[in-house]
């Protein structure tokens, strides 16, 4: 089973890199760009923890997206030790625009699917769920 979720995970990853790659950001930018316009002025860690990768991949990341305009960092109002991102205005443009894609790409899995998106969805969440406990 472990096997066929990272595969299926790995493919659907890259198609989805393939779908945004036009816009000028990876999969990890547009889940990053999600979050932040979720929650705007995140702390790294959650960003890391919303990645599910390391502080140091996550922070050259930002670096990156901070260099490509998408985001910027503020550091905490009341602790200097932290630093918080926060979407620009141009990350959210793309960020709008990629969603438009992946919603075209969500809509074309769940076509070729027997479950209804809901079920799909519990399923993906019980998942989460369980490696997360």
């Amino acid at each position: 089973m472990l096997i066929a979720l990272t595969q299926a995970q790995r493919l659907l990853s890259s198609e989805l890199a393939n779908d945004i790659k036009p816009l000028g950001i990876s999969v990890d930018m547009w889940i990053t760009l999600n979050a932040l316009e979720e929650t705007p002025g995140l702390a790294m860690t959650k960003v890391a923890d919303k990645l599910c990768l390391y502080l140091p991949t996550v922070t050259k990341l930002i670096d990156r997206m901070v260099s490509d305009n998408y985001v910027y960092r503020k550091p905490h109002q009341t602790d200097r030790r932290r630093v918080l991102i926060f979407p620009t205005d141009r990350g959210l443009t793309v960020l709008h625009e990629a969603r438009a894609i992946a919603a075209k790409f969500e809509e074309k899995i769940i076509q070729h699917s027997d479950l209804p998106k809901e079920t799909l969805l519990t399923l993906l969440s019980d998942l989460k769920g369980a490696v997360q406990s």
